[in-house]
């Protein structure tokens, strides 16, 4: 039996994420499709535009067998632990064969060489890297200076910059490091790059981002938001707005500050990723803004990424402090939202083959 792991948001599902179940089925020969999905929060900061359990009801009538929540520990953390989170749970399962995931690279060759290099020269990349925050650079372009100065690679950085290249990476490379028996698999990424800004309204395949701007575009009226995507989504991902808000990151927003109004300073030093006195900006810029996009902007910096400061936002709102993520970080249990009617069977043979880590 072959059954293939996704690791997704799906905020929201669209073509492109079909196309890639799809794909992957196609390319492992999978009997099916177990999808680990982000709940309500993601990787970037994001507060997911569709509840979870409507996304796994998405998925489901989509291609998707299974679909169980990635925990919000993992869902909100960097690319590295977000990676690890999802592939130690689908190896746990006992039964998954292969990871399918869409990539900007061509070969997954490439992206195994870089894996492997870091693992094998992990002390001195994390030394290098930190040397270059110091200096003032973000943790992210500080890490591909630090990759391609071991690699002693300079013209081209590709490979380390583009979004899906960097989740295949630390997939591998979490797979390396559970000695896992999975094996990888490369789905070539069409037409958009995940971070893609604009949406072309011909369009088949676009970037989630692309898709959650128009929906988010106070200046657009419903009708006008779903016209422009509609080519884009499925129906019922069309569906689900024409009858539903579209949440963002500005609902946000009044917790989100009175929430650090009451933390204060002190508190605010305690969160999961605040550091090198961050805390002071934190709250300062929470008395003088008033929206969240006006507040992650004038927090924003050369060192600190606009994702960096969203994920800092959502541990504020959440109560992740340093001490509760290192505690919680552990994780052992796959928490189900969706099993298709036709495909229980997978339930059986979890719970006969799967392991504690």
């Amino acid at each position: 039996m072959n059954v293939v792991g996704i690791i997704a948001e799906y905020n929201p599902m669209h073509n492109g994420h079909i196309y890639h179940i799809k794909e992957a089925k196609e390319l492992t020969n999978a009997d099916f499709v177990i999808v680990i999905m982000s709940g309500s929060f993601t990787e970037q900061g994001n507060i997911s535009v569709i509840d979870k359990f409507t996304k796994a009801k998405i998925a489901i009538e989509n291609g998707a067998d299974m679909v169980i929540e990635l925990p919000t520990i993992y869902a909100t953390s960097s690319a590295e632990n977000f990676a690890y989170g999802a592939v130690n749970i689908l190896n746990s399962l006992g039964i998954v064969t292969h990871i399918a995931f869409g990539a900007e690279a061509q070969n997954i060759c490439d992206l195994e060489k870089i894996a492997n290099t870091y693992l094998e020269h992990q002390d001195e990349i994390i030394y290098k890297t930190k040397e270059y925050t110091k200096l003032g650079i973000n943790s992210g372009e500080a890490y591909t200076k630090a990759l391609t100065n071991v690699m002693s690679i300079e013209n081209n950085t590709e490979y380390l910059t583009l979004p899906n290249n960097i989740l295949g990476i630390e997939y591998i490379k979490a797979l390396t490091r559970l000695k896992s028996q999975i094996k990888p698999v490369l789905v070539q990424r069409l037409n958009s790059n995940h971070n893609d800004q604009e949406l072309a309204n011909t369009s088949e395949y676009a970037s989630s981002t692309s898709i959650r701007n128009v929906l988010v575009d106070t200046t657009l009226d419903k009708c006008e938001k779903l016209n422009k995507v509609s080519n884009s989504i499925p129906q019922n991902t069309y569906e689900y707005f024409q009858n539903s808000k579209c949440l963002s990151n500005e609902d946000l927003w009044q917790s989100l500050k009175y929430e650090i109004l009451k933390l204060n300073i002190a508190g605010l030093k305690e969160i999961q990723e605040v550091t090198e006195g961050l805390e002071n900006k934190l709250y300062k810029q929470a008395l003088e803004c008033n929206s969240y996009t006006q507040y992650i902007f004038s927090i924003k910096s050369k060192r600190y990424t606009l994702s960096k400061i969203k994920r800092i936002c959502l541990y504020i709102l959440l109560g992740i402090t340093k001490e509760k993520y290192a505690r919680l970080k552990s994780i052992n249990y796959a928490r189900i939202l969706k099993v298709k009617e036709n495909s229980k069977e997978l339930l059986t043979h979890i719970t006969n083959n799967a392991t504690n880590t």
